[in-house]
């Protein structure tokens, strides 16, 4: 039961968040242009609204000031920014970040309480039936708890009554998995929301009916290395299985989790528990200069590994995702922000981080395939 000192914390809490994000309102910051601008709620930056609906720019191009909707508005030749009118102000936002919000309904369940106030009307409580308030900080990582990671997809080739599991992938939608486009060969069935191989879940497995592999992969380099696989029905979202979310500005997390049932060593076959792992992120420069012998694009990869110990992902990870805790946002779920696509010969090598899709650069790509009758 919700106390009288609680609910009052909350509404304290909600506060604190407003007036942080209302006090960068008119703060300087910087485009991608590396000209000035001002932050301001995005709903009111006519330059901004104008060159997305004229496609002048795109959305991953927009400069965010904070994680609540102000974004870097650019400055006018009077070094003001141009607003619209309140009557004029008709932004929305993109639809994975609205589906994002809709599929974490799922977890939710609504409760009324005894108001504290005698005579008063009863308030509503939303209560998250969510397995993953707290994150600790695949080799060198530790089993996944029960129900941890509800997107979590495993694919596989072969015959229905005995499946060879290749490849991880992530739940984006109810009918779409994402995965590394390396992996589409491999992948003529689906399980989700489960934390062994083992367990038999004949209601968790799915066959792909269409396999969309990005235009531009390049698996001769392993770049663009994003695909999407169309389940054969729609899945149902609940306390095992619901989607993940997709990043509407580009991360830059000092550490990330990686999922998957992906070997625990370079000669050990693929685990049969799902297996989680905390890894660092390494810049660009030293990615490039650890992987001399192979391009790595700065606007499509990510780098994560370790410095001083052997905690990566490998074999039989690749597809699966690369997240970080979206409990700030939307409660009770992960943000995706890359894809397991390929790493040292030695998976779990010190010092030689894996190699990452940057599922952001893809954003567009991915809506107009997933959600594009806006479904």
């Amino acid at each position: 039961m919700i106390t009288l000192k609680n609910y009052l914390l909350l509404s304290t809490f909600l506060l604190t968040i407003s007036v942080k994000s209302e006090s960068l309102v008119g703060s300087e910051c910087r485009l991608r242009t590396n000209h000035q601008g001002i932050c301001t709620d995005y709903k009111n930056c006519k330059d901004l609204i104008d060159k997305l609906r004229s496609h002048q720019i795109e959305y991953k191009d927009v400069v965010f000031c904070d994680s609540y909707g102000l974004v870097c508005c650019p400055l006018t030749d009077n070094n003001n920014p141009e607003l619209l009118p309140p009557q004029e102000i008709a932004f929305k936002r993109r639809i994975s970040d609205e589906k994002c919000k809709e599929y974490a309904e799922s977890t939710k369940q609504v409760s009324y309480l005894a108001s504290p106030i005698l005579g008063a009307k009863p308030f509503k409580v939303v209560i998250d039936k969510c397995n993953h308030k707290s994150v600790s900080l695949i080799i060198g990582g530790t089993e996944a708890k029960p129900h941890e990671f509800p997107h979590q997809a495993v694919l596989g080739q072969g015959k229905e009554d005995s499946i060879d599991w290749v490849c991880g992938g992530s739940l984006i939608s109810s009918q779409f998995v994402l995965t590394a486009a390396h992996c589409v060969p491999y992948a003529n069935f689906v399980k989700i929301g489960i934390n062994s191989l083992s367990q038999s879940s004949d209601q968790k497995l799915y066959k792909v009916v269409q396999k969309i592999v990005h235009p531009d992969y390049d698996k001769t380099i392993t770049n663009n290395d994003i695909a999407l696989l169309r389940l054969n029905q729609n899945v149902e979202f609940n306390e095992d299985i619901h989607t993940i979310c997709l990043p509407t500005k580009q991360y830059d997390e000092p550490k990330a989790i990686v999922s998957g049932f992906g070997k625990t060593s370079f000669y050990d076959p693929i685990s049969d528990k799902l297996l989680k792992v905390t890894v660092d992120k390494f810049s660009n420069s030293k990615c490039k200069e650890l992987y001399d012998e192979r391009p790595i694009y700065e606007k499509t990869m990510l780098c994560y590994g370790h410095y001083n110990e052997t905690k990566d992902s490998c074999e039989g990870d690749s597809g699966g995702p690369l997240q970080v805790s979206n409990q700030h946002q939307v409660s009770c779920t992960y943000m995706q922000i890359g894809i397991v696509s390929f790493g040292p010969r030695l998976c779990g090598s010190k010092g030689v981080p894996g190699v990452y899709v940057n599922v952001f650069n893809y954003i567009d790509w991915i809506e107009n395939i997933v959600w594009k009758d806006g479904i």
